[in-house]
């Protein structure tokens, strides 16, 4: 389980494979039991300027401090886009003695001369609201100069207490009922899940839309009773875009390429992985769908995805 991967909250990117990461250096990784505060911070860098977004606090914090990377598990672009960086149950550099039990988000902006925007408080209310839902021993919310030792520091400079009070415009995703709206950032991945139902299901339950072009606003039905999902020839079948190893890597911000996959098939024990259609769909059911790979076969990916982690294992 990656924690704090929420493909699900609109304007929501996994770009952990995207961003600078130290040849060597790795955050340690914790038990998610223990991280029960939310830190909050700004990057003190105006918004707009070069450098200042996600990539740019990596290099900074790999060439300049040799951390392993960046040293947030979030960070809250101008426009709203949140970036997932890291996963929230790693150690990662942000708040001192206090980083084994603080999740790290950062909003890009020097909010002592500029103002969060609308997009990024959105993001933040709904962020805030997922991991408290997903996470229930979470529950204090800091900003960075209310940690110990950090009290000297201009950070966050923005009430965020203010923007927190306030509930999101679009709700923290419940049960859904036999329609659902399509909302910005939506796609079948993300709607379906940790739902009762797959993408295969959806897209046999809504035949006439493509999955590859959701319209923001677009109404879909939702199968709930088991005569409205597919069925199990239609589960093994390649021609549904949920049966696609190559979109299903992509969503998860993972490499897709064909020797990514070759790769990954020979260590779960895919014997003479040729990239066929069978192959594709044996590697999605291990990858996605948690069947047991073959016998005999070591798994080796040491913290629930192919990653830094289970290469520097190999």
């Amino acid at each position: 389980m990656i924690h704090g991967l929420f493909l699900d909250l609109p304007k929501f990117i996994d770009y952990r494979k995207r961003i600078e990461r130290h040849s060597t250096k790795r955050f340690p990784v914790l038990d998610m039991a223990g991280k029960t505060e939310i830190a909050i911070q700004h990057s003190l860098t105006r918004q707009g300027m070069s450098g200042s977004n996600a990539e740019g606090y990596a290099r900074f914090h790999i060439n300049s401090h040799g951390w392993p990377s960046i040293g947030y598990s979030y960070v809250l672009e101008p426009d709203g886009t949140i970036k997932f960086c890291n996963p929230v149950n790693w150690r990662t550099y942000h708040v001192g003695n206090s980083n084994n039990f603080s999740v790290g988000i950062c909003l890009t902006g020097d909010f002592r001369y500029e103002e969060p925007t609308n997009e990024q408080k959105e993001s933040l209310r709904l962020l805030v609201a997922r991991l408290k839902k997903e996470y229930p021993q979470i529950k204090r919310v800091r900003s960075h100069d209310e940690y110990p030792d950090y009290y000297w520091k201009s950070c966050c400079e923005f009430d965020y207490e203010k923007v927190l009070e306030e509930k999101p415009k679009l709700p923290v995703k419940e049960n859904i009922g036999s329609t659902y709206t399509v909302q910005e950032g939506d796609t079948f991945w993300s709607i379906a899940k940790g739902r009762e139902f797959n993408v295969i299901d959806l897209e046999h339950a809504n035949p006439k839309i493509d999955a590859r072009s959701l319209q923001i606003g677009q109404t879909i039905n939702i199968p709930r009773a088991e005569e409205e999902k597919a069925t199990e020839e239609e589960k093994q079948s390649p021609a549904y875009h949920g049966n696609s190893i190559q979109k299903y890597l992509e969503s998860i911000g993972e490499d897709d390429s064909y020797e990514a996959r070759k790769k990954r098939a020979v260590e779960l024990g895919i014997k003479e992985y040729k990239g066929t259609a069978e192959q594709n769909l044996q590697l999605l059911g291990i990858i996605r769908d948690g069947v047991t790979p073959p016998q005999n076969v070591t798994q080796i990916a040491v913290d629930g995805s192919w990653g830094p982690a289970t290469t520097k294992r190999l």
